[in-house]
Protein backbone atom coordinates (compact mmCIF):
# COMPACT_ATOMS: atom_id res chain seq x y z
CA UNK A 1 0.00 0.00 0.00
CA UNK A 2 2.91 2.39 0.24
CA UNK A 3 3.76 2.50 -2.94
CA UNK A 4 0.50 2.77 -4.43
CA UNK A 5 0.39 5.37 -7.41
CA UNK A 6 -2.34 8.47 -8.18
CA UNK A 7 -3.66 5.71 -11.00
CA UNK A 8 -3.78 2.34 -9.70
CA UNK A 9 -5.52 3.63 -6.58
CA UNK A 10 -7.89 5.29 -8.52
CA UNK A 11 -8.90 2.70 -10.35
CA UNK A 12 -8.84 0.92 -7.28
CA UNK A 13 -11.49 3.32 -5.41
CA UNK A 14 -13.77 2.88 -8.82
CA UNK A 15 -13.86 -0.97 -8.67
CA UNK A 16 -14.21 -0.69 -4.71
CA UNK A 17 -17.64 1.57 -5.07
CA UNK A 18 -18.87 -0.76 -8.60
CA UNK A 19 -18.48 -3.63 -5.77
CA UNK A 20 -20.38 -2.33 -3.61
CA UNK A 21 -23.28 -1.34 -5.44
CA UNK A 22 -23.11 -5.31 -6.73
CA UNK A 23 -23.06 -5.91 -3.05
CA UNK A 24 -25.42 -3.30 -2.30
CA UNK A 25 -24.05 -2.15 0.87
CA UNK A 26 -25.81 1.12 0.87
CA UNK A 27 -29.34 0.06 1.15
CA UNK A 28 -29.19 -3.70 3.13
CA UNK A 29 -25.06 -4.14 3.88
CA UNK A 30 -23.26 -6.96 4.95
CA UNK A 31 -21.06 -5.97 7.85
CA UNK A 32 -18.58 -7.83 7.22
CA UNK A 33 -18.25 -6.92 3.76
CA UNK A 34 -19.04 -2.65 4.55
CA UNK A 35 -16.15 -3.47 7.12
CA UNK A 36 -13.94 -4.37 4.11
CA UNK A 37 -15.19 -1.61 1.83
CA UNK A 38 -14.79 0.96 4.23
CA UNK A 39 -11.63 -0.42 5.18
CA UNK A 40 -9.62 -0.59 1.91
CA UNK A 41 -11.20 2.97 1.06
CA UNK A 42 -9.68 4.63 4.42
CA UNK A 43 -6.16 2.85 3.43
CA UNK A 44 -6.43 4.00 -0.23
CA UNK A 45 -7.73 7.69 0.08
CA UNK A 46 -5.00 8.14 3.52
CA UNK A 47 -2.15 6.96 1.37
CA UNK A 48 -2.93 9.69 -1.11
CA UNK A 49 -3.16 11.97 0.96
CA UNK A 50 -0.84 11.23 3.09
CA UNK A 51 1.88 11.15 0.21
CA UNK A 52 0.51 13.39 -2.32
CA UNK A 53 -1.37 16.17 -0.43
CA UNK A 54 0.53 16.34 3.19
CA UNK A 55 -2.39 15.54 4.49
CA UNK A 56 -0.66 13.99 7.63
CA UNK A 57 2.30 16.64 7.87
CA UNK A 58 0.66 20.18 8.70
CA UNK A 59 3.35 20.91 11.29
CA UNK A 60 4.80 25.11 12.04
CA UNK A 61 8.89 24.88 11.56
CA UNK A 62 9.87 26.57 14.51
CA UNK A 63 13.26 27.64 12.99
CA UNK A 64 11.08 29.50 10.10
CA UNK A 65 7.83 30.16 10.80
CA UNK A 66 6.65 28.30 7.82
CA UNK A 67 4.71 24.98 7.64
CA UNK A 68 6.43 21.84 7.33
CA UNK A 69 4.25 21.37 3.75
CA UNK A 70 6.75 24.44 2.33
CA UNK A 71 9.18 22.32 2.32
CA UNK A 72 7.41 19.59 0.50
CA UNK A 73 8.46 18.61 -3.07
CA UNK A 74 4.95 17.48 -4.73
CA UNK A 75 3.33 20.39 -2.37
CA UNK A 76 5.84 22.89 -3.33
CA UNK A 77 5.63 22.08 -7.07
CA UNK A 78 2.12 22.42 -6.84
CA UNK A 79 2.02 25.60 -5.31
CA UNK A 80 4.94 26.70 -8.16
CA UNK A 81 2.80 25.68 -10.83
CA UNK A 82 -1.03 27.08 -10.27
CA UNK A 83 0.35 30.36 -9.05
CA UNK A 84 1.99 30.56 -12.44
CA UNK A 85 -1.11 29.22 -14.21
CA UNK A 86 -3.83 30.84 -12.24
CA UNK A 87 -1.73 34.30 -13.82
CA UNK A 88 -1.41 33.47 -17.09
CA UNK A 89 2.47 33.77 -15.94
CA UNK A 90 2.49 37.48 -15.02
CA UNK A 91 2.96 39.18 -11.97
CA UNK A 92 0.54 41.57 -10.91
CA UNK A 93 2.05 44.49 -12.16
CA UNK A 94 1.31 42.77 -15.98
CA UNK A 95 5.38 41.65 -16.26
CA UNK A 96 5.96 38.19 -17.08
CA UNK A 97 7.72 35.88 -14.85
CA UNK A 98 11.35 35.12 -16.09
CA UNK A 99 11.54 31.05 -16.46
CA UNK A 100 15.53 31.24 -15.61
CA UNK A 101 14.40 32.42 -11.79
CA UNK A 102 12.85 28.74 -11.58
CA UNK A 103 16.06 26.65 -12.88
CA UNK A 104 17.13 26.76 -9.21
CA UNK A 105 20.59 28.68 -10.02
CA UNK A 106 20.93 31.86 -7.77
CA UNK A 107 23.21 33.51 -10.57
CA UNK A 108 20.15 33.56 -12.85
CA UNK A 109 17.97 34.79 -10.21
CA UNK A 110 15.47 33.32 -7.49
CA UNK A 111 11.74 33.13 -7.66
CA UNK A 112 9.96 34.06 -4.33
CA UNK A 113 6.78 33.03 -3.14
CA UNK A 114 4.90 35.70 -1.55
CA UNK A 115 1.75 35.47 1.28
CA UNK A 116 -0.16 38.37 0.67
CA UNK A 117 -0.55 38.28 4.43
CA UNK A 118 2.22 38.09 6.95
CA UNK A 119 0.75 36.12 9.37
CA UNK A 120 -0.10 33.34 7.11
CA UNK A 121 3.76 31.91 6.24
CA UNK A 122 2.78 28.87 8.24
CA UNK A 123 -0.21 27.67 5.54
CA UNK A 124 0.65 26.61 1.73
CA UNK A 125 -2.68 27.69 0.59
CA UNK A 126 -2.01 28.39 -3.49
CA UNK A 127 -5.10 31.32 -3.40
CA UNK A 128 -3.14 33.15 -0.58
CA UNK A 129 0.20 33.10 -2.17
CA UNK A 130 1.44 35.02 -5.33
CA UNK A 131 4.29 34.30 -7.28
CA UNK A 132 7.33 37.22 -7.76
CA UNK A 133 10.76 37.11 -8.35
CA UNK A 134 13.25 37.89 -5.70
CA UNK A 135 13.30 42.22 -6.81
CA UNK A 136 9.43 42.42 -6.14
CA UNK A 137 9.23 40.53 -3.71
CA UNK A 138 11.10 43.07 -1.70
CA UNK A 139 8.75 45.26 -2.75
CA UNK A 140 5.43 43.54 -1.90
CA UNK A 141 7.08 42.26 1.83
CA UNK A 142 5.32 45.72 3.38
CA UNK A 143 1.93 45.53 1.82
CA UNK A 144 1.43 41.66 3.91
CA UNK A 145 2.13 43.39 6.88
CA UNK A 146 -0.90 45.61 7.28
CA UNK A 147 -4.86 44.73 6.72
CA UNK A 148 -4.78 47.50 4.10
CA UNK A 149 -2.13 46.19 2.32
CA UNK A 150 -3.33 42.79 2.62
CA UNK A 151 -6.72 43.76 1.11
CA UNK A 152 -5.25 46.03 -1.67
CA UNK A 153 -3.23 42.69 -2.70
CA UNK A 154 -6.18 40.76 -2.28
CA UNK A 155 -8.26 42.96 -4.93
CA UNK A 156 -5.06 43.12 -7.28
CA UNK A 157 -5.51 39.34 -7.68
CA UNK A 158 -9.19 39.38 -8.03
CA UNK A 159 -9.17 41.37 -11.05
CA UNK A 160 -6.36 39.42 -12.95
CA UNK A 161 -8.80 36.19 -11.82
CA UNK A 162 -11.96 38.03 -13.72
CA UNK A 163 -9.58 38.48 -16.72
CA UNK A 164 -8.13 34.92 -16.93
CA UNK A 165 -12.00 33.68 -16.43
CA UNK A 166 -13.28 35.91 -19.67
CA UNK A 167 -14.23 34.54 -22.63
CA UNK A 168 -12.19 35.10 -25.75
CA UNK A 169 -8.85 38.16 -25.73
CA UNK A 170 -8.52 40.71 -22.69
CA UNK A 171 -8.85 43.98 -24.15
CA UNK A 172 -7.18 47.08 -22.70
CA UNK A 173 -10.61 48.31 -22.24
CA UNK A 174 -11.22 45.36 -19.53
CA UNK A 175 -8.30 46.13 -18.06
CA UNK A 176 -9.62 49.48 -17.57
CA UNK A 177 -13.07 48.51 -16.71
CA UNK A 178 -11.69 45.38 -13.94
CA UNK A 179 -9.53 47.50 -12.12
CA UNK A 180 -10.83 50.51 -12.30
CA UNK A 181 -9.46 53.40 -9.61
CA UNK A 182 -7.60 50.57 -7.64
CA UNK A 183 -4.14 51.95 -6.53
CA UNK A 184 -0.90 49.87 -5.60
CA UNK A 185 2.27 51.78 -4.89
CA UNK A 186 0.94 55.27 -5.90
CA UNK A 187 -0.63 54.43 -9.55
CA UNK A 188 -3.66 52.89 -10.71
CA UNK A 189 -2.91 48.62 -11.68
CA UNK A 190 -4.37 49.40 -15.04
CA UNK A 191 -1.50 52.28 -15.37
CA UNK A 192 0.97 49.91 -14.50
CA UNK A 193 -0.35 47.41 -16.93
CA UNK A 194 -1.00 49.65 -19.85
CA UNK A 195 2.34 51.51 -19.48
CA UNK A 196 4.50 48.16 -20.08
CA UNK A 197 7.14 48.44 -22.91
CA UNK A 198 5.60 46.86 -25.87
CA UNK A 199 2.45 46.35 -24.41
CA UNK A 200 0.50 45.37 -27.30
CA UNK A 201 2.72 42.32 -27.89
CA UNK A 202 3.02 41.60 -24.46
CA UNK A 203 -0.99 41.48 -24.01
CA UNK A 204 -0.96 39.15 -27.30
CA UNK A 205 1.37 36.69 -26.12
CA UNK A 206 -0.52 36.97 -22.76
CA UNK A 207 -3.94 36.07 -24.37
CA UNK A 208 -1.87 33.11 -26.60
CA UNK A 209 -1.22 31.96 -23.11
CA UNK A 210 -4.48 32.08 -21.88
CA UNK A 211 -5.86 30.20 -24.52
CA UNK A 212 -4.31 27.27 -23.81
CA UNK A 213 -5.03 27.49 -20.70
CA UNK A 214 -9.09 27.80 -21.14
CA UNK A 215 -8.12 24.71 -23.66
CA UNK A 216 -6.91 22.66 -20.56
CA UNK A 217 -3.54 22.29 -21.93
CA UNK A 218 -1.66 22.78 -18.96
CA UNK A 219 1.55 21.43 -20.47
CA UNK A 220 1.00 23.41 -23.72
CA UNK A 221 1.00 26.55 -21.69
CA UNK A 222 3.95 25.36 -19.73
CA UNK A 223 5.91 24.83 -22.80
CA UNK A 224 4.72 28.36 -24.49
CA UNK A 225 5.46 30.76 -21.87
CA UNK A 226 8.41 29.34 -19.98
CA UNK A 227 10.56 27.52 -23.12
CA UNK A 228 13.98 28.84 -23.42
CA UNK A 229 17.29 28.08 -24.86
CA UNK A 230 20.17 27.17 -23.06
CA UNK A 231 23.15 25.43 -24.38
CA UNK A 232 21.32 25.42 -27.72
CA UNK A 233 19.19 23.26 -26.30
CA UNK A 234 15.53 23.46 -25.39
CA UNK A 235 15.28 24.21 -21.53
CA UNK A 236 11.62 24.21 -19.38
CA UNK A 237 12.30 24.39 -15.49
CA UNK A 238 8.65 23.74 -14.89
CA UNK A 239 8.58 21.00 -17.05
CA UNK A 240 12.22 19.73 -15.62
CA UNK A 241 11.59 20.32 -11.67
CA UNK A 242 7.85 20.59 -10.92
CA UNK A 243 5.39 19.12 -13.25
CA UNK A 244 5.66 15.93 -12.66
CA UNK A 245 5.53 16.37 -9.02
CA UNK A 246 2.76 18.81 -9.00
CA UNK A 247 0.88 16.36 -11.06
CA UNK A 248 0.76 13.74 -8.55
CA UNK A 249 -1.22 15.94 -6.72
CA UNK A 250 -3.55 17.45 -8.45
CA UNK A 251 -4.60 14.64 -9.33
CA UNK A 252 -4.37 13.27 -6.06
CA UNK A 253 -6.84 15.88 -4.87
CA UNK A 254 -9.51 15.19 -8.37
CA UNK A 255 -9.43 11.67 -7.27
CA UNK A 256 -10.20 12.62 -3.35
CA UNK A 257 -11.82 15.64 -3.08
CA UNK A 258 -15.07 13.96 -2.00
CA UNK A 259 -12.94 12.21 0.55
CA UNK A 260 -11.09 14.83 2.19
CA UNK A 261 -10.95 18.45 3.28
CA UNK A 262 -7.92 20.62 1.63
CA UNK A 263 -8.49 23.69 2.96
CA UNK A 264 -5.55 24.01 3.48
CA UNK A 265 -3.64 23.80 0.63
CA UNK A 266 -6.64 25.22 -1.90
CA UNK A 267 -8.97 27.62 -1.82
CA UNK A 268 -12.43 27.23 -2.99
CA UNK A 269 -11.43 29.50 -6.32
CA UNK A 270 -8.24 27.23 -6.05
CA UNK A 271 -9.95 24.16 -6.08
CA UNK A 272 -12.59 25.28 -9.16
CA UNK A 273 -9.36 26.62 -11.15
CA UNK A 274 -8.35 22.69 -11.04
CA UNK A 275 -11.46 21.27 -12.19
CA UNK A 276 -12.25 23.12 -14.80
CA UNK A 277 -8.75 23.47 -16.36
CA UNK A 278 -6.36 20.60 -15.20
CA UNK A 279 -7.04 17.29 -16.99
CA UNK A 280 -4.51 15.10 -15.48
Amino acid sequence: MDRIGVKSATTMLVLLDQWSMEENLLSNPDPFKLRIYNLATYQITKNLADRYLGFGDRKITINTGYGSLWYDRYIKSTLNILTVVKTGGINPLFEFLNPQIFDGDPNTGLYQPHHMDDAETHLVTVGRVIMLDNNWHRVFAPLALTAQGVRRQELVMEGIDKLMDKNGDVTPADIVKVFENLQIFGQKVSDWWLSQPDFVNKLNTWNKGREFIRNGDIEGFLHFMFDYQKGGKTVNPFMDRFFMFAKKTIGSFLTLENFKEFSYLFTQKDMEFIKKYFFI
